[in-house]
């Protein structure tokens, strides 16, 4: 049994930038404890005016009210808290146990996290740096499994509530550290279906017919945050169909952009944008590389590998149960954000802009339309009917923003798989196996307080498109 509470994270060297989003930044362990060894830490950070300056209740009133269907949710007193309970009650039970790891908390200490930020600096891209720093008034991070690797003991992340304490479960797989490379795909799938809700206005009919994921590359293209329009469709991801999968990888390795990263051992080998930064690599450079980095990985000749690689993962897509689970997810979403946002000023006790109602209801004239009407009886609908949907609108906005990652090792003799034959696949062109795992990443809490902002930017990709496409 590992206790983290006893000093695991005093030593801010051990620790080794992975990488960071908008609101944490990732470490991986590098040190000489081999019961951390495939464990990374996610870290709070803070904008660099508000550092120090603590912390603001992490849900409103009117948050704890929307999710007191989750206790545990409702009453988080931080934000690593909150994240852990979140994917634990409210994502992991969607999603699949299997898939979906919620982590640990773990106590921290400020000199720690002060610690970290300059044993990191040089590693982070310097837009970020300059953004925000590491929350240096947190009280603990969250502890989870770094789903890029298979280390040298297949393990997961125990927590004993009553003692605090973690434990490294090592359930029955062993691999030498110098045995086959350890390939990691993760994927930024996006929305998988085409909203059908009779909220969606004639004007913004090209929703039902045209991918969300489309329809956003022409304005970030516009914008000049991609070099180019990216030929993925999410709508072949999730097609249930091993061609539309292919055909589905096929282009995002064509074109990564943010959608796509490739690790190699722990280490990101292939990708098409930097922590958010625009697409900055040649493609067509960039899969030669990954190409000859395969050459370990699969028996297949050169210029072959890559396409072995799509083939591999599409099979372990389509057989398995993930994608028709987050696509099930994201279709809680059935009044789609222009039925939503009506729900959410109401919820809120706040006059509607767009509807020009109040919270008890839309006023209606004689020469009303069908919206009207319904954007009507959303404003009337009860209270907690209210919040049911705003709580599957939110949680589906956490499934259309997530990422999945399959992780893949060739079996050789130096692995034993006696108690993992569910997690074995041939590979369908070089009849190699390979043990896998497939992970839900990113999977935090989308605040109440977003919902104007989704549907101001849905108004925008939809209106720049349909103004452009015509």
């Amino acid at each position: 049994m590992h206790a983290w509470g006893d000093g695991a994270l005093n030593a801010a060297g051990d620790w080794r930038y992975k990488g960071e989003g908008a609101s944490n930044v990732v470490l991986d362990y590098r040190g000489s404890d081999s019961q951390l060894l495939g464990t990374v830490l996610r870290i709070r950070k803070a904008p660099l005016r508000e550092n120090g300056g603590g912390c603001a209740p992490v849900l409103s009133d009117l948050e704890r009210n929307l999710w007191k269907d989750w206790p545990a949710v409702a009453s988080s007193s931080n934000e690593e808290e909150l994240r852990h309970v979140y994917v634990r009650d409210v994502m992991r039970p969607l999603l699949g146990e299997d898939y979906v790891d919620s982590g640990v908390i773990v106590p921290v200490s400020r000199k720690f996290l002060e610690d970290v930020s300059q044993h990191i600096r040089a590693n982070r891209p310097a837009w970020r740096a300059e953004e925000a720093d590491l929350d240096f008034s947190s009280k603990n991070v969250l502890a989870v499994c770094d789903h890029t690797l298979f280390p040298g003991l297949f393990h997961c992340l125990v927590f004993d509530l009553e003692s605090s304490k973690c434990t490294i479960s090592f359930p029955g797989v062993r691999a030498n550290e110098s045995d086959s490379p350890t390939l990691s795909i993760e994927i930024k799938p996006k929305w998988g279906y085409l909203p059908q809700s009779d909220a969606i206005s004639t004007e913004n009919h090209v929703k039902k017919v045209v991918s969300r994921f489309a329809m956003h590359q022409l304005l970030k293209f516009v914008q000049g945050k991609i070099r180019s329009s990216s030929s993925y469709c999410p709508l072949d991801l999730f097609s249930g169909t091993r061609d539309g999968i292919i055909k589905a990888l096929n282009a995002l390795f064509k074109s990564p952009q943010n959608n796509l990263r490739v690790f190699k051992d722990g280490n990101r080998i292939f990708t098409g944008s930097v922590d958010g930064a625009q697409d900055s690599t040649d493609s067509s450079a960039s899969r030669d590389l990954l190409e000859r980095s395969l050459v370990d990985f699969t028996d297949s000749v050169t210029g072959q590998r890559l396409d072995v690689l799509e083939k591999l993962i599409a099979e372990i897509l389509h057989s398995s149960e993930t994608l028709r689970k987050l696509l099930q997810t994201q279709q809680l979403d059935s009044l789609d954000i222009e039925g939503v946002i009506h729900l959410y000023y109401s919820f809120v006790g706040l006059h509607c802009p767009e509807c020009g109602s109040d919270k008890t209801g839309c006023s209606i004239d004689s020469d009303v339309d069908k919206r009207s009407v319904l954007f009507a009886s959303h404003h009337s609908m009860p209270a907690d009917e209210q919040r049911r949907n705003l709580c599957k609108f939110l949680i589906a906005a956490t499934a259309k923003d997530c990422s999945l990652m399959v992780t893949l090792k060739p079996l050789d003799d130096s692995i034993v798989a006696s108690s993992v034959t569910r997690s074995i696949i041939s590979c369908p062109t070089t009849g190699r196996s390979y043990v896998y795992k497939i992970s839900f990443l990113d999977l935090d809490l989308k605040r109440l307080d977003k919902i104007p902002h989704y549907f101001r930017l849905d108004q925008s990709i939809v209106k720049f498109y349909a103004e452009h496409t015509t």
